[in-house]
């Protein structure tokens, strides 16, 4: 007949039974008492063979148990030969395998306790294993006995509670958490939780801030307790009781600096607004809690710097600059968020404070730095202050960096040619747009860019031909990048060109285009006012451009132009000074304007020295503007 046979991963069975029945037997005859054998011999011994019953159940795996062999007694050594040794207590077994024949030392022993949270942790894994195969309901029960194995464990209950909370099980969830409030009663968490289900779950308002007020309680330097109450009361319109919360989280004698950190940032949600701005009494609230986490931890370059990003929010650069300064001081190497671009935070803080001259070897260190050497973004910032301190050359070295690094954005090739026409090296950006169009030859942008590059080289016909081609590449492809500013910037280049006509079509094409976009009512009122035609309805584009954007220095100055050229000279002077004082650097074309109101107005003195800043700044007409100073400059002699 045919033996059967186990499968190989069931025989360690087999080997543990045998194993078992040879220990029993063995064990039991060596711990009877001597008087069970009266037969002994001087020089040999023999142990009796202990006779094993086969099992009642037919077993063909079944083999007997080993025949035991007979023990050889060791030879007698004389006293005079004995050596003494010192009985090793030998190894120690922790209880990893429990066993009966092989227990393990008092102190390694796991207690009630520790197998509960070991059985925890083995049914939590089973949970997620199941949720990992897409099996909620079998994770979920792994999940509800690893709680009731250990209930002080308040991240657990909190999860449970939560999978029940979505199944609408509420009452079951609040179950789980009293059973761990039971058993950790001072662990916010469960309360906090606790308190969301009976508003959220069961629309019980007053129990929901009883548990959520508990929290703050058992656990007055836990932050989150003191939101969870905010959060009621301003959830449900008290706005009173709500602050009173805030103040009372205020005055805590937490001192932990994670208290006051976390208090700042919920401040900063809940009151900061996008462009900085809070009420001066949440502003006192948001710095006195950043101070305070400053005070407990002063070298932890983290606390530093949140508390330097919190006042760069405020708008308060000072300090700002103040708390990066130190931050960066320790040398401490980032950790968090807060920490990573930290020196970068720095630099910036201090060109928020007009300290330009510090920012830029930082900034040029920065940028060597092999941590950051492949960031294309530093080098476009190195190029910025490069350009605003006048240095264009070396702006163009850091533009063309940041091409190296991506040369697959087209806005990095877009981004080098803008800069190279700022620096007035019209053939450089036309050759890199060139080569950029080629690079991309689905992007009509970039021909777009290309025909405004050859208009600033005044070529001119290249120029509107590229525009057309422009157009061309549009049509039926992507019309929406038929935009008012593409209209505008050929409305420019057809304005040079001579075509006055074709610059009206496309401006009122700009603005049908996008009638909320200022720059193309200002440039059609300014076209005309410059030429004394449409002198009313131009009027009424530039003030429709100050409407939609009335901090823009060139529409204050467009508006100072036709005001002039109407013969309101009063106006026209408040409107150009006006638009001077909003621009950071003087422009020529600015200057030259106040400099013919003031010579209207019979002020000779203040037109000539505004003609001669503005000589200074390269002017488009500089020929024009020299014959005006020695005009002026013959009626003073005179």
């Amino acid at each position: 007949m045919k033996r059967f046979r186990l499968p190989a991963n069931f025989r360690w069975l087999r080997r543990t039974f045998l194993f078992a029945v040879f220990c029993t037997a063995t064990g039991s005859l060596l711990s009877a008492p001597k008087s069970a054998s009266k037969k002994s011999d001087a020089k040999t011994a023999e142990l009796p063979v202990a006779k094993t019953q086969r099992p009642p159940a037919t077993d063909d795996l079944y083999e007997g148990s080993a025949a035991a062999k007979p023990v050889q007694q060791k030879p007698v050594v004389p006293a005079e030969n004995k050596l003494e040794a010192t009985i090793s207590p030998g190894p120690k077994y922790a209880d990893a395998w429990p066993s009966e024949y092989r227990k393990a030392e008092a102190d390694l022993q796991l207690t009630a306790e520790s197998e509960n949270r070991a059985n925890a942790m083995a049914e939590f894994v089973r949970g997620q294993v199941a949720s990992a195969k897409g099996e909620p309901d079998v994770a979920l029960e792994a999940w509800k006995r690893a709680s009731s194995l250990e209930p002080a464990n308040a991240d657990l209950a909190v999860k449970v509670a939560f999978e029940l909370a979505k199944r609408n099980e509420p009452g079951e969830a609040i179950r789980i958490l009293k059973d761990s409030i039971a058993a950790a009663p001072k662990e916010p968490k469960t309360h906090i939780y606790l308190s969301q289900i009976y508003e959220k779950n069961l629309n019980k308002h007053e129990l929901a801030i009883a548990a959520a007020l508990k929290a703050t309680e058992v656990a007055p330097d836990y932050f989150p307790s003191w939101a969870a109450v905010y959060e009621l009361h301003d959830g449900a319109g008290d706005k009173k009781k709500a602050a009173d919360v805030m103040e009372k989280a205020l005055k805590s004698p937490a001192k932990s600096a994670e208290y006051w950190l976390q208090f700042g940032g919920f401040l900063r949600k809940v009151f900061l607004k996008d462009d900085g701005t809070a009420s001066p009494e949440e502003l006192r609230q948001m710095e006195t809690v950043f101070r305070k986490a400053v005070e407990l931890k002063p070298d932890d370059a983290s606390v530093l710097a949140q508390a330097g990003d919190f006042f760069a929010l405020a708008r308060n650069n000072k300090e700002a600059l103040d708390f990066y300064a130190r931050a960066v001081k320790l040398n401490q190497a980032p950790t968090d968020e807060a920490t990573k671009n930290l020196r970068e935070k720095h630099i910036r803080a201090l060109l928020a404070n007009d300290r330009k001259a510090e920012a830029l070897p930082l900034l040029e260190q920065l940028a060597r730095d092999p941590a950051t050497s492949m960031r294309g973004d530093l080098y476009e910032f190195l190029a910025e202050l490069y350009e605003q301190a006048g240095q264009v050359d070396k702006a163009l070295e850091q533009y063309k960096q940041s091409l190296v690094l991506d040369v697959s954005a087209p806005s990095n090739h877009i981004r080098l040619a803008f800069a190279q026409i700022r620096a007035k090296k019209f053939d450089d950006a036309i050759a890199t747009l060139t080569k950029a169009r080629k690079k991309f030859p689905s992007r009509p942008e970039i021909t777009a860019q290309l025909a405004s590059a050859l208009s600033s080289a005044k070529r001119h016909a290249e120029a509107l031909a590229m525009f057309e081609k422009a157009e061309g590449e549009v049509r039926g492809r992507n019309e929406s990048l038929l935009s008012a500013s593409l209209f505008e910037m050929w409305a420019f280049a057809a304005e040079r060109a001579g075509q006055f006509d074709k610059a009206v079509e496309l401006l009122r094409k700009s603005i049908e285009s996008n009638p909320d976009a200022p720059g193309a009512y200002n440039d059609l009122g300014y076209m005309w006012v410059e030429r004394g035609l449409n002198l009313e309805e131009a009027g009424k584009y530039i003030k429709k451009a100050i409407e939609l954007d009335d901090d823009n220095a060139a529409y204050l100055d467009s508006l100072g132009w036709y005001f002039f050229k109407t013969g309101k000279f009063e106006e026209a002077k408040r409107e150009l000074l006006n638009a001077l004082s909003k621009m950071k650097e003087e422009d020529a074309t600015v200057l030259e304007h106040l400099g013919d109101t003031y010579e209207q107005l019979g002020n000779l003195r203040e037109a000539l020295n505004h003609w001669q800043r503005a000589l200074k700044l390269e002017p488009e007409n500089p020929d024009k503007l020299r014959e005006k100073i020695e005009a002026a400059k013959k009626k003073q002699g005179a």
